[in-house]
């Protein structure tokens, strides 16, 4: 350890160190030697901890497929996975309550997976780390088969469904500001704007306003609406 902190080396090249309250992770590289360093052995009593490990590990083998893990709620719905982003309180677990009483199955309502299929469409898949919603509803996330993605929408609460294009620049600042574990290191800014830049491209995200009170077929009318809406603009 230096004075400027802990660094690591590695003959593969450099080692990414992301230092948590009490434990450290190091990123190997090639990805297979990943290590977390802990002060103690009683840390590890702590689920939140070997979760914590596996989310970064996993936002930074994502980021150099081309895909990313997004701080999103998500559900399926017609065969495809729909996700929402917003700032805290913004409404991303009433919109999973919302699906998950509607019949849908629920991804998370916490974070998703976005990975690249060999064609370079993006694809959601659940992951065992996804929230305290589906953790206390015992839900597994489904069958674990890789959807395409149906939308991607920023949430604000309202009085009534509304559905609305988000202009570009608001856009990759929603998508960047979603992208957990990667989004503040100086030398992964490349790989992120790329990452958000195509992400965007392919899947323009939109603003849904909503009401607590909003059913979930309303929902899925609407998004199945906006879906169309887009696929004929394109």
């Amino acid at each position: 350890m230096t004075s400027e902190g802990w660094r690591f080396w590695s003959p593969l090249g450099p080692i990414v160190a992301i230092a948590e309250l009490e434990f450290i992770v190091a990123l190997s590289p090639d990805s297979l030697n990943n290590r977390l360093y802990i002060q103690t052995p009683e840390i590890l009593l702590n689920r939140i901890v070997i979760e914590n490990y596996l989310r970064v590990a996993t936002a930074h083998l994502l980021l150099k497929q081309g895909g990313c893990l997004l701080h999103s709620g998500g559900f399926i719905h017609d065969g495809l996975a729909w996700l929402f982003v917003g700032v805290s309180g913004a409404g991303k677990t009433t919109l999973t309550r919302i699906a998950h009483e509607g019949g849908a199955t629920i991804l998370s309502d916490d974070i998703n997976v976005l990975f690249r299929d060999s064609e370079g469409d993006f694809l959601a898949t659940p992951v065992p780390f996804s929230g305290e919603f589906r953790r206390q509803h015992n839900m597994t996330g489904g069958s674990g088969e890789a959807l395409p993605v149906g939308g991607i929408f920023r949430i604000e609460k309202s009085d009534k469904l509304i559905i609305k294009p988000l202009e570009a620049v608001s856009q990759q600042v929603t998508l960047l500001s979603n992208m957990p574990f990667v989004n503040n290191i100086p030398e992964y800014a490349d790989n992120v704007d790329a990452v958000v830049s195509t992400l965007a491209n392919r899947h323009p995200l939109q603003t849904l306003q909503f009401s607590k009170e909003l059913q979930f077929n309303e929902l899925a009318s609407g998004l199945a609406k906006s879906r169309m809406e887009q696929q004929h603009a394109a």
